[in-house]
């Protein structure tokens, strides 16, 4: 049952994230977004989230789990109901930021379950968190679109609102699941964790992790930066030159599921060539991906998503190993402050890929998005490279 209500309550906690990024044309409509408003929009629960893994800690630390999770869900609901609701953009962004906070909170309460977990599950309760959370986002975007292109903006967020009641209850009916207990911090498929942020422990790390640390900070940032300019200017593309409909749109980003079988190959790559080429690899993959993202075929800007989305994963799954690689020590103060850098490139690439689409076209997308990956694994490639000749870090193979 426990594998059951993680993977159930990790993809509602992610299908809030990505909501608004398939609905410009009833953004436009409704709201009177512009290309470049929109941008902010997304980019609201991604700043929540940043803020969140430096913050959350404390809150964590003295609300009981069970209270924490079904608490959440149910201003979660409330949160849904009132984006079916709204009449202004304001508003919009208000309960946008609020479900930022909310997520975090909801994701590292599942996390603690998971640490409390016999051994012999635990492997399992984690897999079913990682595939939630993938197809949580997925179906963010999907689920969302096909829900008000089908019944309506009130109704479709009215029915959101319901599915997250009904997580609730089901939480709410399994309290044993839920308990308290004290464990080192596990990764996730998107980095979440609990974790400590306070400044001073960055002098506390030796100057091997610290450099280590550095370059992870950096690849976190330019994976979820580059989803989030996709993902965001995407949406907008296919609704101003394509004339897409909100649920036409999702079906684009319904490909990104593909990448749910593959984080696996990730490590698998770092085992057999090490984990810089493997990083190497995927970033060549990730590059050709949003460059053939130009063509016009929709179905080929469909196999540009499918494989981009892939490569994002793949990356995120390998870094997330190389945080948990860190010493004990360093992995609590590394895996917030990963979180906050990952969640602030998505906040930059919301907002400056909507300002790019709405002033240029979608090649400046393209070449923004390609141009920073690129210098991104330059400078970790050439930072890798300094620290083989200093001794600091050697290219470790996953064990």
């Amino acid at each position: 049952m426990q594998v059951f209500i993680t993977f159930v309550a990790s993809a509602g906690a992610f299908f809030n994230l990505y909501q608004l990024q398939a609905l410009f044309p009833q953004l436009n409509v409704l709201f009177g977004v512009s290309e470049a408003q929109a941008g902010p929009l997304n980019m609201a629960t991604l700043l929540s989230l940043a803020l969140m893994a430096l913050f959350s800690s404390a809150l964590l630390g003295r609300i009981s789990s069970y209270r924490l999770i079904y608490s959440a869900f149910l201003l979660m609901a409330v949160c849904n109901a009132a984006l079916a609701m709204v009449s202004e953009q304001w508003q919009l962004l208000v309960v946008r930021l609020t479900q930022g906070i909310l997520i975090p909170l909801i994701l590292s309460t599942l996390l603690r379950s998971a640490r409390n977990t016999c051994a012999d599950k635990k492997a399992t309760v984690i897999s079913a968190y990682v595939t939630g959370t993938i197809l949580g986002s997925v179906f963010s975007r999907f689920g969302s679109a096909w829900l008000v292109d089908s019944t309506g903006w009130q109704f479709g967020f009215m029915i959101a609102a319901a599915l997250m009641l009904l997580v609730c209850l089901l939480v709410y009916s399994q309290k044993s699941l839920f308990h308290d207990g004290d464990s080192d911090s596990l990764p996730s498929a998107d980095g979440e964790q609990t974790a400590q942020t306070n400044i001073r422990h960055w002098y506390q790390l030796t100057g091997t992790d610290q450099h280590r640390l550095k370059v992870l900070l950096v690849i976190g940032f330019c994976i979820l930066f580059s989803q989030s300019s996709m993902f965001t200017a995407i949406g907008l593309r296919l609704a101003v030159e394509y004339q897409l409909s909100a649920s036409e749109s999702g079906l684009i980003y319904l490909t990104a599921a593909l990448a749910v079988f593959f984080p696996a190959v990730a490590l698998n790559l770092s085992r057999l060539y090490g984990q810089c080429i493997a990083l190497l690899l995927i970033s060549c993959l990730s590059v050709s991906a949003v460059l053939f993202s130009m063509v016009e075929s929709l179905p080929l800007i469909a196999v540009a998503i499918a494989a981009f989305s892939v490569s994002a994963y793949m990356a995120q799954a390998l870094t997330n190993y190389l945080i948990s690689d860190l010493p004990a020590a360093a992995v609590r103060y590394g895996n917030g402050l990963y979180l906050f850098f990952y969640y602030l490139g998505g906040c930059s690439g919301a907002l400056l890929s909507a300002w790019l689409y709405s002033h240029y076209s979608w090649g400046y997308i393209v070449a923004s998005v390609a141009a920073f990956q690129i210098v991104t694994a330059s400078y970790v490639a050439r930072q890798v490279l300094a620290s083989r000749e200093k001794g600091i870090m050697k290219d470790r193979s996953v064990s």
